[in-house]
């Protein structure tokens, strides 16, 4: 969805400032656990200490032996111990929390095409033909063979398919989310692999079949295919998509 708008540097940005909040919340986190350690580790010598002294004079006085003082050791030693592991615990869910969000998963996915800055995609005539394509994902799945045809500019073509068939796989490779491992991609006569890949998604429209909404309003997430969209130019494509009215109701 990101790539499809050509909206990877506005994403890099949020990302950047949520780093630097969870940079932040991490230093912060630390110093407490480090100021709760320190402060743990004090009281536990303290009383090994108190203990010894304490054991000591019953000792002094005949009324315990000497072999006690190890023995009261080690009992407050079982004692402090499960409050050590506690905060190991403690430590261990926030790593947990801070490390399991992958930003950078789906921008920095290998296995997509490289983003590269050729031919104009400009002014387009959208004639589009494919040659002998073939295209396999990083899996294994082989999701085309030889596959050839031509769209036709000024025309509604749809492909139709059995799930699996290869369809979203072709509008994938269409936006260059993929490029096919063998055949070719034919736009108005010009390689689509030459072509200019932000020019390119700029100039084609995706309704993918699972929507989603990002965080925020949905004035944003109107505003999202065209960043220098005006209010009037989101109230016009809000009531295209006949949400303007349930909007207003709201």
């Amino acid at each position: 969805m990101v790539k499809s708008f050509v909206r990877e540097s506005i994403e890099a940005e949020k990302h950047l400032t949520i780093q630097k909040d969870m940079t932040d919340n991490q230093l912060r986190i630390r110093s407490i656990g480090f100021i709760y350690d320190a402060i743990k580790t004090f009281i536990e010598q303290i009383g090994v200490v108190v203990i010894i002294l304490l054991t000591s004079y019953f000792v002094l006085k005949g009324e315990m032996t000497i072999g006690m003082i190890l023995f009261h050791v080690m009992l407050f030693r079982n004692v402090a111990a499960p409050i050590r592991q506690l905060h190991r615990i403690y430590d261990q869910i926030n790593n947990a929390l801070t490390y399991a969000e992958g930003f950078f998963d789906i921008l920095e996915d290998e296995s997509q095409v490289e983003d590269i800055t050729g031919r104009s995609s400009k002014n387009l005539k959208s004639h589009i033909e494919l040659k002998n394509v073939d295209f396999t994902y990083p899996n294994g799945t082989q999701a085309l063979k030889d596959v050839s045809f031509t769209i036709k500019p000024n025309r509604i073509t749809a492909l139709v398919g059995l799930s699996g068939a290869g369809k979203s796989t072709i509008i994938s490779l269409l936006v260059k989310f993929y490029a096919p491992d063998s055949g070719t991609i034919w736009l108005d006569g010009h390689n689509l692999a030459d072509c200019d890949t932000h020019e390119l998604r700029q100039n084609i429209g995706l309704v993918l079949q699972s929507n989603h909404i990002f965080s925020g309003t949905i004035s944003e997430n109107i505003r999202y295919g065209d960043m220098n969209a005006t209010d009037e130019d989101i109230i016009i494509a809000a009531k295209k998509a006949s949400i303007w009215r349930y909007e207003c109701d709201r």
